[in-house]
């Protein structure tokens, strides 16, 4: 590209597009380098009314970068009102981007209105390449909304006046500003297919709409998380899981619908983890919220993939309660085994055995005591784990072999039974095992004589192996 500005201007007329070879052309580069050159160059191209799109659009992205967000904005914000909607629709996708990085910095010290104006603009089209699509495409483009809502204009505009709206440190119950509710009401317009991308990050910030501003939250937001809608609530169920965190109020008031969610599950995608996450740590904290009946059927509700990340959540609560460790047994894990988590056999699965038994394990190393209630509680659903040996390994570990080698025993039995798991897993069977074995014969002698340790031997020998 040329050098001097009127030369770039003439040479843009030219090469309005980007030359297909890349050598030939380094117009973005320039964006990078030369703000002052490029972005008069498109002034005087605005100025008689040409808007070479594809140049904008590379303009644009380079603009995105921090240290030209301020400049770019103080400048081109002015010569960018006069744009025609026609024009405004081609590059909307990468002015929304910049709307959204601009945000980020805190320039709003600069032409505030034009913001607002930018933004309803770029909301008034039709940008979304699933605009007008019915409930059956929706269901099947459910797991990919995270990343659709991300890279959408409409996604890329609400997060920009989402941003803008936390520079104002919004307070509890203070209300939010009337241009900012009448942009976000007209979001939560469920017969308008491509504001879905909006609720997304609507949702994504539920918990500080709903303190600063709860009437209108119940009136247009809360009403978005209602399974009765159909597959258009896991739009905000999404948006809600992805950064979900447990704030009382709001989950009062949405309590019916979060429990609905369980039966959900599958349309909730890549987020059905974190709602069994949420569900699990409800039903463990057991405040007044939700009643124990409220949460087993939830809990029950769950498929077994959920019910997996739900036992998975109690090994890390376990795992994180340090010197309570005892209590939070007692207190919390115990009662929600006993009182929330599934009994029928039907729920069992190797990946829910495995996970069941590492429970035991991280019980267990508050006392032997607690050992011993751990398996008691759970030993029906211990045989035939996904690995036994990594529970072995995870025995060894923490140290339960020696501390408390009878349980120990007892558990072994359990995991292991009477049968050498197939060959693909032979290798680090036999070492977690005979590791086991050893550091129980070790600690207590007399235990070798055991019916259990004797079998678990016989086990290690069909295996090839032994204790010698």
């Amino acid at each position: 590209t040329p050098r001097r500005r009127h030369e770039l201007v003439n040479w843009i007329r030219k090469h309005p597009e980007k030359l297909q070879l890349p050598d030939k052309d380094d117009w973005i580069q320039r964006c990078r380098e030369d703000f002052p050159t490029t972005a008069c160059a498109l002034w005087d191209l605005a100025g008689y009314n040409v808007w070479p799109t594809d140049r904008w659009n590379s303009a644009f992205q380079a603009w995105s970068k921090e240290k030209l967000c301020r400049q770019s904005w103080r400048y081109m914000a002015p010569i960018l009102s006069s744009v025609p909607d026609e024009v405004l629709y081609e590059f909307s996708h990468n002015m929304s981007q910049w709307l959204m990085d601009i945000s980020e910095t805190k320039i709003f010290d600069y032409h505030e209105k034009l913001f607002f104006k930018f933004c309803q603009r770029i909301l008034k089209f039709d940008c979304g390449k699933y605009e007008n699509e019915d409930l059956e495409n929706l269901t099947n483009h459910a797991r990919n909304l995270t990343n659709n809502a991300l890279g959408h204009p409409v996604g890329h505009v609400t997060r920009a006046l989402l941003n803008w709206w936390y520079q104002k440190s919004p307070e509890d119950e203070q209300g939010l500003p009337e241009c900012l509710g009448i942009i976000f009401s007209n979001l939560c317009d469920i017969d308008v297919g491509k504001f879905r991308h909006g609720r997304f990050f609507l949702a994504v910030n539920i918990v500080a709409l709903f303190r600063t501003d709860r009437k209108w939250s119940e009136q247009y937001l809360l009403p978005l998380f209602d399974w009765n809608r159909g597959v258009l609530a896991s739009v905000s169920w999404q948006g809600f899981l992805w950064s979900a965190h447990f704030h009382r109020p709001l989950m009062e008031s949405i309590k019916q619908h979060f429990l609905d969610t369980a039966r959900h599950y599958e349309e909730l995608g890549i987020f059905g983890e974190h709602y069994s996450e949420l569900l699990t740590l409800a039903a463990l904290d057991r405040d007044d919220i939700f009643t124990t009946e409220e949460l087993r059927a939830a809990t029950e509700a769950l498929p077994n993939e959920g019910l997996l990340q739900a036992a998975d959540v109690l090994v890390r609560a376990l795992d994180s309660s340090g010197g309570q460790r005892t209590e939070y047994w007692r207190n919390r894990a115990l009662p929600y085994l006993r009182l929330i988590w599934p009994k029928s056999n039907d729920r069992k699965t190797p990946a829910i055995s495995q996970s069941l038994g590492e429970i035991c394990i991280a019980a267990g190393v508050a006392s032997e005591d607690i050992f011993r209630n751990a398996l008691k509680e759970l030993r029906h659903w211990l045989p035939e784990p996904k690995s036994p040996s990594s529970l072995m390994y995870r025995l060894q570990k923490v140290g339960l072999c020696k501390k408390f080698p009878e349980v120990a025993l007892d558990f072994l039995k359990l995991i292991v039974g009477d049968i050498p798991p197939k060959e693909d897993y032979l290798p680090s069977w036999e070492k977690n095992l005979k590791g086991s074995l050893k550091q129980i014969r070790d600690m207590k002698p007399k235990l070798a004589d055991d019916l259990s340790f004797l079998k678990l031997r016989e086990c290690l020998r069909k295996s090839g192996q032994d204790l010698e």
